[in-house]
């Protein structure tokens, strides 16, 4: 078993590589101890794909805001502050086999989990299609509760096969869903060889990245910030745009980042656009066909 502690406040993401269940059994935490119990500034960080063991039988994930937990399998409880402030978080696709205790949490989204129990409750906690939820009580205590997620598509993800290749499963569409896509086995969806992606590096240049897209390649960033000088387009329908950990894209000279079809399906994951020193006159359009007259 392996151990992954973060005491810092700096962004992070851990996965692990699996298709069908978690696998990697880790004792994980993320505690506050640099910050006097403070989690409101543990923002920006991720775990997914993998099976925790805490040796107390209690996980700690104190986060705050842009920090999922998504397709975990705890074998105990969870706790998700650190005896200070919280405020925010998302839980998805997980087994989670004891109580989750939100503890400071001022407000909560878990979705399609299964869960022992839940304990907790300060501004407002949802639940959508979580097995082991709290019955619908808003506003005393302020649990908002929906029996099923009515139309949802997991993220994609990385992970290696039986003999070794890299692949990106991309899960397919839900609907009136509750409970993990894994719990039976193999969730539904295609797995697409990593042969078929560019991989992208910080330092790559927005038109190196295009004209692999132009070739029909889907795009997979690796983590870090990517300045761009010019537009990335997305223009081939069904195109998975996926971000390992937590990419963001920083246009330089007021650029717009990433432009995508606008009648046509594609998948971009942990992929944020963000603002640079110069004003874009938007961050990630959607290009729309000009209709013809008549």
């Amino acid at each position: 078993m392996s151990m992954v502690t973060s005491t810092s406040h700096s962004a992070g993401s851990v996965t692990s590589h699996s298709r069908t269940a978690p696998e990697e059994p880790l004792s994980q935490c993320v505690e506050t101890d640099w910050n006097g119990g403070n989690a409101t500034e543990n923002c920006w960080r991720g775990a997914e794909n993998m099976e925790v063991v805490p040796p107390t039988g209690t996980d700690t994930w104190a986060v705050s805001q842009a920090a999922p937990f998504r397709r975990m399998d705890v074998h105990g409880s969870i706790q998700l502050d650190d005896n200070g402030f919280s405020s925010g978080g998302f839980l998805a696709d997980s087994n989670l086999s004891g109580q989750v205790r939100s503890g400071s949490q001022q407000q909560w989204l878990s979705r399609d989990d299964a869960i022992g129990s839940w304990a907790g409750s300060n501004w407002k906690m949802v639940f959508v299609g979580v097995n082991g939820a709290p019955p619908q009580s808003f506003p005393a205590p302020p649990f908002t509760t929906v029996a099923q997620a009515p139309v949802v598509r997991d993220k994609p993800f990385l992970y290696i096969d039986s003999s070794g290749n890299y692949n990106v499963f991309v899960p397919a569409k839900r609907t009136y869903s509750a409970g993990t896509s894994w719990a039976t086995g193999a969730p539904a969806g295609t797995s697409l060889p990593i042969s078929q992606f560019f991989i992208a590096h910080p330092g790559d240049l927005a038109a190196t990245i295009d004209a692999a897209l132009a070739q029909g390649k889907n795009l997979l960033f690796t983590p870090g910030i990517y300045h761009l000088d010019s537009t990335i387009n997305v223009t081939r329908p069904d195109t998975v745009v996926l971000g390992m950990g937590l990419v963001t894209l920083t246009p330089d000279n007021g650029v717009v980042p990433m432009k995508r079809p606008g009648r046509q399906r594609h998948r971009r994951h942990h992929v944020r656009p963000a603002a640079g020193r110069t004003s874009s006159r938007t961050r990630c359009p959607t290009t729309r066909p000009t209709r013809r007259p008549g």
